[in-house]
């Protein structure tokens, strides 16, 4: 092996130099939060729950106001509505997110879980809509109307795109053997 030239041997002593400032300032800097980190993981979970409660609240108002309207026979009834319109779009959800975590790509389980989700959905942001719509007495021309009708309608959207896109955060991609 041929001995390095001079100006070989000055860039490697430059690199070493280098190498050695870099060290040095990664030692003295604070410890990071890496992005996949279990902490990181433990608190969008954690922030998703709350906004999923926070958004039930929200469409649980709104919905058994509505229920009052389709004529149960007993009015204990109408909270009832609310669980199945919430349950069964978080159940479809899931469903869709089980899916996507072991890998299942068939065409049809998905997209029977994304109607649902999309239908349990639309009936909670419409529900919303029309309670926010009554409650100011269908006057499209407040500012309050139309601020009802946005808060109303964004909770359970919110839920359900940030659902959607849960299985791409939580779970990794699947080991498939061939």
């Amino acid at each position: 092996m041929p001995r390095p030239t001079k100006a070989q041997q000055i860039a490697r002593e430059q690199d070493a130099a280098k190498l050695a400032r870099y060290q040095e300032q990664e030692a003295k800097r604070a410890t990071r939060i890496q992005i996949d980190q279990n902490l990181v993981l433990r608190f969008w979970v954690a922030g998703i729950a709350i906004g999923f409660i926070a958004a039930g609240v929200i469409s649980f108002d709104k919905i058994t106001a509505e229920a009052a309207n389709i004529g149960l026979t007993q009015p204990w009834m109408q909270y009832l509505i609310f669980f199945v319109v919430e349950f069964l779009y978080l159940m479809f959800l899931l469903a869709d997110m089980i899916m996507k975590s072991r890998g299942d790509k068939r065409f049809v389980p998905s997209l029977i879980a994304n109607v649902g989700v999309w239908f349990f959905a639309g009936v909670a942001v419409y529900a919303n809509a029309v309670g926010a719509l009554n409650f100011n007495d269908w006057d499209l021309t407040s500012i309050n109307t139309w601020t009802g009708l946005i808060l109303g309608v964004s909770a359970p959207i919110a839920i359900i795109a940030i659902g959607k896109l849960a299985p791409s955060i939580v779970f990794s991609e699947p080991i498939v053997l061939d």
